[in-house]
């Protein structure tokens, strides 16, 4: 086969957790015949969420540091998900149609989205968005008061003002750019989901996030699903999103958040002094985060195989996110 000078790869539809896998490959596939140029073409995208920008992303970092010019034509929903994730200035954008640009010397496409069960797991649990009808989870979640006063979930809050099925919080719960919504699921016959981990605040561009666990069952808590939802969302937002560092906030009388925060790598780094009232008494608000490299050692030893979507490590940074470095097996959450 010629060497092509324009590789064009259309993603129809749907760039997302779901066909994420899938056009990483297939954009990998092409970039090792190592084309002048590569567009990447997601004109005809209508559900794009923050694995789908983050894939954009890589695919950019990747392609620079195999030499490679790559150019994104975005649809307007693209556009604006760009925009609000911070990435529209970092990445080569290009409003021109198909009939105002060259023809490409190959075109592929990605294939349909396939269903994924779960976007990682452990031996006991496993992470997944929720199906539309989970959403009743959500609320009912929602207005456990006693959780609302454990956690404070704004996500939370915001479905019981709301309601789970208004526009507004289905964007948030199912489909934003800067935010990952999964339910923790046990991995157990007819288990139905104990909470949900929530990435939010995503700034793919700067490489950092904020986290939000929130396990609902008591006895979930008392048997470490907290500890190990957070761990593995960790190594998630590590290796397939390529972040960073990761902050998180909880009550200075949650010692159980607490703990299970120390135990997956974070350090205390502020507090918000006597910020939340609780049992007639002010408490401090807890500032916890963790840098990469403290994530990694707390994952060492769990095994758990590489989220990443790329089989073999960039060559260089850039000043967007790319794929994680390190080709060796990641951790998830220990049984």
């Amino acid at each position: 086969m010629d060497a092509a000078q324009i590789v064009e790869i259309r993603i129809p539809e749907e760039l997302t957790h779901r066909t994420a896998s899938m056009t990483a490959r297939l954009i990998w596939e092409q970039l090792a015949m190592a084309p002048p140029t590569l567009w990447l073409n997601v004109e005809s995208v209508k559900q794009i969420d923050v694995v789908g920008l983050a894939v954009l992303a890589q695919a950019v970092a990747r392609a620079s540091a195999a030499g490679t010019t790559t150019t994104i034509f975005p649809s307007p929903i693209v556009y604006n998900a760009l925009f609000a994730s911070g990435l529209l200035d970092r990445l080569p954008t290009d409003k021109r149609r198909s009939n105002e640009r060259p023809e490409p010397d190959r075109i592929l496409e990605v294939e349909p989205p396939r269903t994924i069960e779960f976007i990682a797991q452990t031996r006991r649990l496993g992470l997944r968005p929720p199906t539309w009808e989970e959403l009743r989870l959500l609320n009912q979640w929602a207005h456990d008061m006693a959780l609302d006063d454990l956690v404070g979930s704004q996500l939370l809050a915001m479905c019981r003002h709301l309601g789970p099925y208004h526009p507004e919080f289905v964007t948030e719960a199912m489909a934003s750019p800067i935010a990952l919504t999964l339910l923790v699921q046990p991995l157990q016959p007819a288990a139905e989901p104990v909470g949900f981990v929530r990435l939010y605040n995503v700034h793919l561009d700067q490489r950092f996030l904020f986290l939000e666990t929130t396990i609902a069952q008591p006895r979930g808590r008392r048997v470490a699903w907290g500890i190990e939802a957070t761990r593995l969302a960790c190594a998630y937002s590590v290796e397939a999103l390529g972040i960073e560092r990761i902050e998180t906030k909880v009550y200075a009388y949650n010692t159980l958040s607490v703990n299970c925060l120390t135990r997956n790598g974070f350090t205390l780094e502020g507090r918000l002094r006597q910020a939340r009232m609780h049992g007639g008494r002010r408490w401090d608000i807890l500032i916890f985060s963790a840098l990469e490299p403290e994530i990694r050692d707390a994952l060492a030893g769990d095994g758990f195989a590489p989220m990443g979507f790329w089989s073999i490590p960039a060559t260089a940074r850039t000043d967007v996110a790319d794929a994680t470095s390190d080709p060796s097996p990641v951790a998830g959450a220990s049984a």
